[in-house]
């Protein structure tokens, strides 16, 4: 356990490491002591993935919670360290399944790029997918 803080804090002061291989690596390593300390089995890899779902929308609705959604309620100051806590949760559960599914760092860039050009080509009207077109004269 000595060894996984003093690499935690290592990164956390290293200001030349690739910030999003330290993130992968940060998890890979959580999930490998949790796999070891918990005696888990990854090898369902369906499993795990609806397992990672149920997860990452218990977590979305955590953070759904920190806001004024009720709208039959008086409105609450947001605590936004709250809010900040259940984004990163998030952001666990999904660095967790992208390493279990076998995305890499450069992996999941290139693909948010790709996806990214995707989004802009539908508004624009240059997809094969219909009904994403941004249409100024409906406004």
């Amino acid at each position: 356990m000595e060894k996984i803080i003093n690499k935690l804090k290592n990164y956390q002061n290293n200001e030349s490491v690739d910030k999003l291989h330290i993130l992968f690596d940060l998890q890979k390593t959580f999930d490998d002591y949790i796999k070891e300390k918990r005696n888990l089995d990854y090898s369902d890899i369906e499993k795990w993935i609806r397992k990672m779902c149920i997860a990452i929308i218990t977590e979305a609705c955590e953070l759904n919670d920190t806001c004024n959604w009720k709208w039959w309620k008086n409105k609450k100051d947001i605590d936004w360290n709250n809010v900040v806590e259940e984004v990163i949760d998030l952001w666990h559960f999904l660095l967790s399944l992208s390493i279990k599914i076998g995305l890499t760092p450069e992996d999941l860039i290139n693909e948010y790029i790709q996806k990214n050009i995707e989004n802009y080509n539908r508004q624009l009207g240059n997809s094969e997918r219909d009904g994403y077109q941004y249409n100024h004269s409906k406004l």
